[in-house]
């Protein structure tokens, strides 16, 4: 049985998320947020919180054989602003944004 959510508008680029959940993949629940608290990174932490939730999904019984099927990043809606460059030009910026799918798998 597998079970996944979707936690749009995270206010973090996609390549740092992509970078982080390719490490949990494919790894236990409770030995994958053992590392991400460890972890000193935005990333971790949001990743973490994206996991624990989908696991609420499950029992209790089925806590301890829960595996991380897949931790899908994409892209989210791009913020553009801009500041005031040299000589009257107008600097352009982005601020990024991604979706984060967890699937998780009841593996016994």
């Amino acid at each position: 049985m597998e079970k996944r959510i979707i936690i749009k508008y995270v206010r973090m680029s996609e390549k740092k998320l992509r970078i982080l959940a390719s490490n949990y993949t494919g790894k236990r629940v409770d030995e994958a947020t053992a590392i991400m608290e460890l972890a000193n990174s935005k990333g971790a932490k949001l990743l973490k919180k994206a996991v624990e939730s989908c696991a609420a999904l499950f029992t209790k019984d089925e806590m301890p054989h829960l595996m991380i099927k897949g931790l899908i990043i994409d892209k989210g809606p791009r913020f553009k602003r801009w500041r005031p460059g040299g000589r009257g030009v107008a600097k352009k910026y982005e601020h990024k944004s991604a979706h984060i799918q967890v699937v998780l798998q009841h593996g016994k």
